[in-house]
Order: C-alpha cells, then structure tokens, then sequence
C-alpha cells in the first residue's frame, strides 16, 4: 500500500523458461499483485514495447532500469517549482 509513480496498471517483465537454456519471455503482470520491493527489483518494459521484443540490461546502473519510485521520494527529489499532474489509481 505504498504510492509509486508508473503510467499503467499492467507492467511487462521477462521471465526465464523452466525449460532452461536462457529462453526468456515477456510476461504481463499487474501493478497492485507486487510488493514495492518487488517492483523496484524487477526490469521492466513498456507495455509497448513488447513487439521490440527483451531489452539488453546489461548496464544495471542508470536510473531507467529502476523504475517505480516511491510519491514520497518524487516529492523530495523533484524542484518545488516544478508542476506536475497526479492520477491516482486503485
């Protein structure tokens, strides 16, 4: 029941196959079935971006493979100047 910043209720993620071989799919899941700590482990895709296909995540460093930030960090980190629209989904 913690807020995070994300676009959709769904998010893509690529799972290995229990087959082995580093087969790997996409696979839709819904927002509100993980914890935060489980969002914030994940790497995601965009729901779009499925037809592109898995992404390489090779560097794990830069800030778009972290996704799902807390409403209470954005509000510490963005500049108070800044406007923003909030949408909140349940």
């Amino acid at each position: 029941m913690v807020p995070v910043v994300y676009h959709n209720f769904e998010l893509m993620t690529s799972v290995e196959s229990k087959r082995g071989g580093g087969d790997r799919m996409l696979v839709r899941m819904p927002l509100k079935e993980l914890t935060l700590e489980q969002l914030q482990s994940l790497k995601t895709h965009h729901l779009s971006e499925s037809a592109e296909g898995i992404k390489d995540f090779s560097d794990h460093t830069t800030p778009d493979h972290e996704p799902f930030p807390t409403l209470e960090r954005v509000f510490k980190e963005i500049d108070p100047h800044v406007g923003f629209n909030i949408e909140v989904r349940r």
